[in-house]
């Protein structure tokens, strides 16, 4: 017989209770808790000790199952699946959904793709940078091209700082970290803090480059749900009581995959969970810039109470040049010599001639205009989006407008996996993001992500028909024109 397990149900919330049963189950299972080969509470036992129907203790069976962390034996139970078996998951179902996100996957000539998170060349500001990198070299001449001090060109570092301070970042330059990208940031923090057999919490879905840089440490990952206002506290609460991550990593502005927002009571109580439990927060700051609706985008970092170490991570390739791969880290003074450690052994230092262009952007307001002609472009773009998607979706597929940033959330009806809408809509010329890649653990998921960065109006709108009847035809409905003969 399994083992007795506590699980917290919350009844006052919109998550079904089965989803809640596995999501308690699948912690457990990651955390080691349960391990291969153990054996679930008997679906009766665990159904009694819930005051719940078996049915729902079956459903959330059937969850772990469809994710490959469970296996059922009849007439014996269901048991914890063995250790490869959930990692084979979606490559075995879907292997090239895997690469799509990091861009491996070769896009049709003509596709319409809602995937790529790429922003349109034609909003950089190639012209502005061409002429800054002129004065750069002008200026500062072979020192350019020299090896650059691996925290960072000081002045760009002091200037961050003061960009912080302007949000309630408060941070000397010594705090500072350049890095080569957002990713390289998630990767120089998991560098620096894990080791094989470390917990680390993340949203529940998220980015997959944060999953891969904490799989490729050896991490166990722990999923915590989120909401439209941010994390389950009370699934947090729970998983803190029984673990001790090394960090948790969330975007709480215009979070991807879901666009979610974290409300400024959630904010507040996570940072007094994190207080009580000594919690690290990996914070990722990667759009907050692109907001079109009023809305609180305090960072936690202006937030937190000294006893709180958060690290806030602050990237610039959706607005800027991707091609600098450029981001910050602002760092607690106890983690400064761990975090410069990974740096350095992970690139050394990041393009000084880069770095340098970039000063002469804030220190010259030339970042403030590039800022303001984005939102207005973008901000076309996302009308444009919410009014299309609105109009050519079927009723069935829902979705809740984000308030910025640049990704839709959207979910098919009942439990359809949003894989079959993925081929439906590539045979229609239209590329879309399943909810699976964005999974801390593999299964199949009905939402789906949509991201208009490098679209045009007109695109948009094509897409949007193109993937409306897409839809239609995963549903079993007829698309407005076709032609069905009578028999």
């Amino acid at each position: 017989m399994g083992k007795s397990i506590p699980i917290h149900i919350d009844r006052r919330t919109n998550v079904p209770l089965y989803s809640q049963i596995a999501q308690a189950l699948t912690e457990y299972i990651q955390s080691g808790r349960l391990a291969p080969g153990e054996k679930l509470p008997a679906i009766r036992s665990l159904a009694r000790a819930l005051q719940v129907n078996t049915v729902t203790v079956v459903k959330a069976y059937q969850e772990l199952e469809r994710a490959g962390l469970a296996v059922s034996r009849a007439g014996s139970g269901t048991y914890v699946a063995p250790r490869d078996q959930a990692s084979a998951f979606l490559s075995a179902t879907e292997p090239e959904l895997d690469l799509l996100d990091r861009g491996q996957v070769e896009i049709p000539p003509g596709a319409i793709n809602f995937a790529s998170a790429t922003p349109d060349p034609d909003l950089l500001p190639v012209a502005t940078v061409q002429r800054l990198i002129n004065r750069v070299i002008e200026r500062d001449g072979g020192q350019v091209f020299a090896y650059e001090e691996s925290r960072g060109y000081l002045p760009l570092r002091e200037k961050v700082a003061e960009v912080l301070a302007a949000i309630g970042i408060h941070t000397e330059p010594t705090s500072i970290q350049v890095l080569s990208g957002g990713q390289q940031g998630i990767d120089v923090v998991a560098k620096s803090l894990l080791k094989p057999g470390d917990v680390v919490l993340v949203e529940a879905p998220t980015y997959p480059g944060a999953l891969a840089a904490f799989r490729s440490r050896g991490a166990r990952i722990v999923s915590v749900p989120l909401g439209e206002d941010g994390p389950d506290l009370l699934a947090l609460k729970e998983i803190l009581k029984r673990s001790k991550p090394c960090f948790f990593y969330l975007m709480p502005a215009f979070q991807n995959p879901t666009g979610a927002v974290y409300s400024r009571q959630k904010k507040e109580e996570l940072l007094n969970l994190a207080a009580h439990f000594g919690l690290t927060l990996l914070e990722d700051d990667y759009l907050s810039e692109l907001s079109f609706a009023d809305v609180d985008l305090t960072p936690l970092a202006a937030l937190a109470p000294p006893e709180v170490p958060v690290l806030y991570l602050k990237s610039f390739s959706k607005v800027f040049l991707p091609g600098f791969r450029l981001a910050f880290l602002a760092v607690p003074p106890l983690l400064r010599r761990e975090i410069l450690a990974a740096k350095h052994t992970s690139d050394i230092f990041t393009s000084g001639l880069f770095q340098r262009v970039f000063d002469l952007f804030l220190r010259e307001g030339i970042w403030e205009e590039q800022l303001a002609r984005i939102r207005s472009l973008y901000a076309e773009r996302y009308h444009t989006m919410v009014q299309a998607l609105q109009k050519e979706l079927p009723a069935q597929v829902t979705f809740i407008p984000p308030r910025g940033g640049l990704n839709f959330w959207l979910r098919l009806p009942g439990n359809l996996d949003a894989a079959l809408l993925y081929r439906e809509a590539l045979r229609a010329g239209v590329v879309i993001s399943p909810g699976a890649l964005f999974l801390p653990t593999p299964g199949p998921s009905s939402y789906f992500r949509l991201t208009y960065a490098s679209l045009g109006p007109e695109e948009i709108r094509r897409g949007a028909a193109l993937l409306g009847n897409a839809c239609r035809r995963v549903l079993g409905e007829r698309c407005p024109g076709e032609y069905t003969p009578l028999v």
